[in-house]
């Protein structure tokens, strides 16, 4: 049976882990040489960062793409990991050639693949799906202490590559089987929307939506921005933006409560700058007290 998810090209990438290229921040070196004109200044112009985790699989085509204060150079084999809040690429300039790339984004026990084609800048997903797991599951764990991130002992970095390795490469086989049965009608094969919506708000108690913004949250959800809108508040009985200032309110209470200048906590919930921390927290508990 064809694979719905992957062209032959796809496979034959996914199939052999041996060949990947795995880039993580400052790791290995960057691209040396001549970059294509105007690409740093591109990149300097659009910088992200969001609390959830990601992976960038390239199945073809070749370019470069930006993680930190560098750009690395793409082509099929190529695996890009970004931790929570680590500054990469958003976008892609029109001036680079056609690209296929797959992208995994990560919550405690979900992720969403969305295999992207993209053209003169412009993306269009060829298809997508969602894979939900017990959140004990190491075979699908990229934590803190994987990226060398976390508190307490790191490990070694070739023990730290070989387990993201084995992330990737586990779920890179899952989403070659799913791709083997048979296709939805949509070519859209999302998982139990209760749970993906409770592993979201999981994911927003857990980071008080710091970097996130609607249109990543639906992303990671793996829907539409107007699907997920009607679907979280279907099913949370919230709004996303009523859900996500209340998770930022309880994060507040808990570092008021241990002594974190709201400085800090400013920082810490993501606001670009102190004065707009101070007006949303006005305007939260004006909320909460009325």
């Amino acid at each position: 049976m064809e694979n719905w998810l992957f062209t032959p090209e796809h496979i034959d990438v996914l199939l052999h882990p041996e060949r990947w290229k795995l880039v993580t921040l400052g790791q290995p070196e960057p691209a040396q040489g001549r970059l294509p004109a105007g690409m740093r200044h591109w990149y300097a112009a659009h910088l992200q960062r969001h609390a959830h985790r990601e992976v960038l699989v390239c199945l073809a085509g070749h370019g470069f793409y930006g993680l930190g204060d560098d750009l690395y150079r793409t082509s099929p084999g190529v695996v890009m990991v970004f931790g929570p809040m680590e500054l990469h690429q958003g976008g892609y300039p029109r001036f680079l050639p056609p690209q296929e790339h797959l992208w995994i984004s990560m919550l405690p026990d979900q992720f969403t693949a969305r295999v992207l084609t993209i053209r003169g800048g412009r993306t269009k997903a060829h298809a997508a799906t969602s894979v939900l797991f017990d959140a004990d599951d190491v075979a699908f764990r990229i934590t803190d202490r994987t990226l060398g991130t976390g508190a307490g002992t790191t490990p070694p970095a070739e023990a730290r590559r070989a387990r993201l390795f084995a992330a990737v490469a586990a779920m890179t086989a899952t989403l070659l089987h799913r791709g083997c049965l048979p296709p939805p009608v949509t070519r859209t094969r999302l998982a139990d929307p209760e749970r993906v919506m409770a592993s979201l708000m999981e994911h927003l108690r857990e980071t008080a939506g710091r970097g996130d913004s609607l249109s990543s949250l639906a992303r990671i959800a793996g829907y539409s921005q107007f699907h997920f809108l009607r679907l979280f508040k279907r099913i949370t009985g919230h709004t996303v933006h009523h859900y996500v200032d209340q998770c930022r309110r309880q994060k507040v209470r808990q570092l008021l409560d241990a002594n974190w200048s709201k400085t800090a906590i400013s920082a810490e919930l993501g606001f670009s700058t102190p004065q707009s921390f101070s007006r949303w927290f006005r305007h939260a508990r004006g909320t909460e007290q009325g």
